[in-house]
């Protein structure tokens, strides 16, 4: 995470085989990422490999989300807001993170709005996997719902439903 993190925390342990992180916490303005797995090879000299297997949850608001990811500074709306719950794993070998890692993992964001668009739940199963080109994002599957307002002629319009969305590569 860019600049300084308010928390760190954690237990783990290093020997001639590798890192096992039996929980490591991080956390920034409201963000809070935890950690557990296994690095294993030699972390002195990663040339050599390192498979790395990392499961992680990150949870926090959508605003702060973006903010601490830098991505603010490109101009997210200010009425930007929702529940964000990331859960997933890392795999690879950490010699070769250009062609060789992995992140799969389930996004929840409930109650949100952004640039507009509102809901109550967004669902997605997606997964990246690294290319030297700057890798595949694929969506195995996900929802957007909202729940349903009836139309009240003059004063407001009709709002909710479901959309559901297959399987995509991007």
């Amino acid at each position: 995470m860019p600049d300084q993190v308010d928390r760190v925390s954690g237990v783990a342990f290093l020997n001639a085989r590798g890192l096992t992180i039996e929980e490591l916490l991080l956390t920034k303005k409201g963000v809070v990422l935890s950690t557990r797995g296994d690095m294993r090879g030699n972390l002195i000299n990663i040339e050599q490999g390192v498979e790395a297997n990392i499961q992680f949850n990150l949870q926090g608001e959508l605003s702060s989300l973006l903010q601490v990811a830098g991505v603010q500074s490109l101009g997210v709306p200010s009425d930007t807001h929702g529940s964000v719950d990331l859960n997933g794993q890392l795999k690879g070998n950490l010699a070769h993170p250009e062609d060789q890692l992995q992140v799969t993992g389930k996004l929840n964001i409930r109650d949100f709005s952004w640039m507009g668009w509102s809901g109550d739940l967004l669902q997605l199963d997606a997964a990246w996997k690294s290319s030297p080109t700057g890798g595949e994002v694929s969506v195995h599957q996900g929802v957007i719902f909202a729940d349903l307002r009836d139309r009240i002629p003059g004063e407001r319009v009709a709002h909710g439903g479901r959309v559901e969305i297959g399987k995509l590569n991007w």
